[in-house]
């Protein structure tokens, strides 16, 4: 997603946004490591966020987004809880 960033506030939301973005891939790849590993992994839905996401024009709201990853993990990589 392209930002104008031309304020403090402006670099802050873009910082923030792309840390929530961050934290849901982190979640998926540490869950899918972990499984690999040999750990058996209970992953707590609420516990992880996002943001909306845009493709190709069409916005995906965040809590799309948040049930498609945890949907993905939940069964083969992790217990979801």
């Amino acid at each position: 997603m392209p930002y104008e960033i031309t304020t403090t506030r402006d670099l802050r939301r873009y910082e923030h946004e792309k840390n929530c973005i961050d934290a849901v891939v982190c979640v998926d790849t540490t869950v899918r490591a972990a499984m690999d590993h040999g750990y058996h992994v209970k992953l707590v839905s609420g516990a992880c966020a996002t943001m909306d996401l845009e493709l190709n024009g069409e916005i995906i709201p965040a809590e799309t987004v948040q049930k498609a990853f945890i949907a993905s993990l939940n069964g083969v990589f992790a217990t979801v809880i």
